[in-house]
């Protein structure tokens, strides 16, 4: 389920305006190490394998589980495993200091759950001091010199001087948040850890500022070499349409080219002709001979012009004309 822009808010809210917890324990008394994992809709995860270190703030040596030592190298079991409340849903792990501490001191309890979906990795402070365990049985209090390291149980009926919180320099109220509790703190972290990047990518709308660090993969060569819109040139549409209108004259079926390369490999060759023209070179004699005697007998009989033989030399009509006929 996605968020919406309240929710967002109200919980940057708690993580930007409220400080940071920090528990307090006085010197050697024990601590329950809880962690809760909640999924991207605000539901408590199961089924988790939550590790946890311990690290001593003061000189950054780690806890080594295996015989309750701080040390800087050579851990046996540097992480233990948290065990799982299923019916109230939260991991646990309850950590006794050794007895080697006995001075004030700052532990960082290092939570890590290796599940890809959540990658989770949070981190609380715990504040060991040499608080006391004093007690009054009852009963009025004129009054109080120092500072009180447990609780108050029952009303206070004036306060003298001022009461000062590190980092609590305005009122929650004025921030929109009243009645915060350390769960709610613990939930609303959770969630922030929880977002994937799913949730992040389709909440809206983002515009990329900061694209100097990106490179584009392979399948992306094929646009770097593209031609730009700038580059590009219209095709001569005119010169198509022309070119077009001759082709479209040209018949559906032309002549096969294997055709006309038979007609013309048919044709005789110039040593065939020459062979044809001397096999009848004696023909041609004969007709020269026999056209030679046709001419000497006409020129013999035909002594005269046709027109001065026959008044009718014009049309047919004068013979017709005639009274005699022949029919």
């Amino acid at each position: 389920m996605k968020k919406t822009l309240v929710e967002w808010a109200v919980i940057a809210s708690l993580v930007l305006f409220l400080p940071v917890m920090t528990f307090a324990r006085n010197i050697g008394d024990a601590f329950t190490a809880v962690y809760t994992c909640l999924n991207s809709s605000g539901s408590p995860v199961t089924g988790q394998s939550i590790t946890l270190k311990i690290e001593k703030a003061s000189n950054g040596d780690f806890f080594d589980f295996n015989d309750s030592t701080f040390k800087n190298g050579s851990w046996t079991n540097k992480s233990v495993t948290l065990s799982e409340d299923a019916t109230e849903h939260k991991y646990f792990y309850l950590w006794t200091p050794p007895g080697t501490e006995t001075s004030p001191e700052q532990y960082l309890f290092v939570y890590d759950n290796a599940n890809t979906t959540y990658l989770d990795h949070q981190v609380k402070s715990v504040q060991y001091q040499a608080i006391g365990n004093s007690t009054f049985a009852g009963g009025a209090v004129a009054s109080v010199t120092g500072n009180v390291g447990g609780n108050v149980n029952g009303s206070v009926a004036s306060v003298v001087g001022n009461v000062t919180v590190a980092n609590c320099d305005v009122p929650t109220s004025t921030r929109g948040i009243s009645n915060v509790t350390t769960t709610d703190l613990d939930t609303a972290v959770g969630k922030l850890n929880n977002i994937s990047a799913t949730d992040v990518w389709e909440y809206g709308n983002r515009t990329l500022t900061d694209k100097g660090n990106f490179t584009l993969s392979s399948d992306y060569d094929s646009a770097k070499t593209a031609l730009t819109v700038g580059a590009y040139t219209a095709p001569d549409n005119a010169g198509i349409a022309a070119i077009q209108a001759k082709t479209d004259n040209l018949p559906s079926d032309p002549a096969d080219e294997s055709i006309l390369e038979g007609l013309i490999a048919a044709l005789p060759t110039a040593a065939e002709n020459r062979a044809e023209m001397d096999t009848n070179s004696t023909k041609l004699g004969d007709i020269l001979t026999n056209t030679t005697g046709m001419k000497s007998t006409v020129d013999t009989n035909l002594d005269e012009k046709v027109s001065t033989r026959s008044a009718f030399n014009s049309t047919a009509d004068p013979v017709w004309l005639n009274q005699t006929k022949v029919e």
